[in-house]
């Protein structure tokens, strides 16, 4: 309850107060480059703000246009949840 509920909106809050409401109630806001990267903003941080630290690495990576680095910390981190299923 606490990942998937309370942490996005202490988020919103920080974010709200950090940057402002986004501001797009019409389409012509959302052809505006500063909102359009104001809801990319809002939307990542949301979503990082839900998921475990693990992906939140790989997702900055990601968004870092770093897809390579991404990849492999991916697949270390999967053979890393793997090992540990071994007894």
């Amino acid at each position: 309850v606490v990942r998937f509920i309370v942490s996005p909106v202490i988020m919103a809050i920080i974010l709200n107060y950090a940057f402002g409401s986004i501001g797009t109630s019409s389409v012509s806001a959302l052809a505006n480059s500063t909102n359009k990267d104001l809801a990319m903003i809002w939307f990542v941080m949301i979503l990082e703000s839900c998921m475990p630290p693990a992906q939140n690495s790989v997702l900055m990576l990601q968004v870092a246009e770093k897809a390579r680095e991404a990849s492999k910390l991916a697949k270390f981190l999967f053979s890393m949840y793997l090992t540990a299923m071994v007894p």
